[in-house]
């Protein structure tokens, strides 16, 4: 029988400089900007469990967060168990799907 194994990065890649930036790190090394919010894989199923996080990929409304903080983060998977923050939207957005964007792009 096969054996699964998971394996979870430490590091991600700069996008801007391409230098490795450890998870603890709060700061780009190469470049010493910010560095994006990251979640490790068991970080991000939990917040996708308990219901903090939901899995925009079918496209719809966004419904926004009650309070002043309104940003709502979007994650993407770098590899090995990394997910980084890409961008932020509001609630009130709504995401089209990458099916629905092709058929009616034009």
């Amino acid at each position: 029988m096969a054996e699964f194994r998971l394996e979870i990065g430490s590091e991600t890649d700069c996008q801007t400089c391409g230098a490795a930036i450890p998870l603890s790190s709060a700061t780009r090394p190469g470049c010493a900007t910010q560095a994006p919010h990251r979640l490790t894989f068991e970080e991000f199923f939990i917040e996708l469990e308990q219901g903090r996080m939901l899995d925009a990929r079918p496209g719809g409304l966004v419904i926004g967060r009650p309070g002043l903080d309104d940003d709502i983060p979007m994650y993407r998977h770098f590899g090995k168990g990394i997910f980084e923050v890409v961008g932020l939207m509001q609630g009130g957005e709504f995401i089209v799907s990458k099916s629905a964007t092709e058929k009616h792009r034009a």
